[in-house]
């Protein structure tokens, strides 16, 4: 065979016999290319490279949205910390169907809450509370108005509110009343709702 290939002429041992994978015409070796075939694999069987996903919140997420939101995340940090810390499930049609009507629900809720806060506020904002004391010289009094008796006044008014102390303020500087007039007090009828009340103490 060898003595065959030195009888045949260079340029048809070049051309007729195949190169073996990776090795060159004179031994040299080749660089090794995919071929186009293994390089369209991964798209031929539907495997694509997905940066963002997208989620439905099952809470609110600072800087992410509130929830029950749809929101597109980097599927790492969905797959690493959203999901399993269970703050978060892929918006698939059922997942976007459930929470849209418990949106729908929690909105109702939240403007029925709303306008029930402001009703609350308009009522108490309305009521004004009258305290008579004695006067060294009808201007300031032998004693004060303190929290406790703000307390006591408005839960004997119309409203009958419940209060503690800490659910008043007494001026810019939290003191007692000590002079006759009108004065104004906050008092927090609901959890972060306060209100402007009018107070009248008036002379013995």
């Amino acid at each position: 065979m060898a003595a065959l290939l030195r009888a045949m002429p260079r340029n048809v041992v070049a051309t007729q016999i195949p190169a073996a994978r990776g090795i060159g015409a004179g031994g040299a070796r080749l660089p090794w290319r995919p071929s186009t075939a293994a390089a369209t694999l991964p798209i031929a069987m539907g495997i694509r490279a997905k940066h963002t996903v997208s989620l439905v919140l099952l809470e609110q997420v600072d800087e992410l949205g509130y929830k029950g939101e749809v929101v597109e995340v980097k599927a790492g940090y969905a797959r690493n910390y959203l999901i399993p810390s269970r703050q978060a499930v892929y918006a698939t049609d059922e997942h976007r169907a459930k929470f849209a009507v418990r949106l729908r629900d929690a909105d109702a809720q939240r403007a029925a809450e709303l306008r029930a806060r402001s009703a609350l506020k308009r009522a108490v904002e309305s009521m004004e509370l009258f305290f008579t004391r004695a006067t060294t010289d009808g201007s300031k009094l032998y004693g004060s108005v303190t929290a406790e008796d703000i307390c006591e006044a408005a839960a004997e008014s119309r409203l009958a509110l419940s209060l503690r102390r800490r659910d008043v303020r007494l001026g810019e500087d939290g003191a007692p009343i000590r002079t006759v007039g009108e004065h104004t007090v906050q008092v927090r009828p609901a959890a972060g709702l306060w209100c402007d009340v009018r107070v009248t103490v008036i002379s013995e």
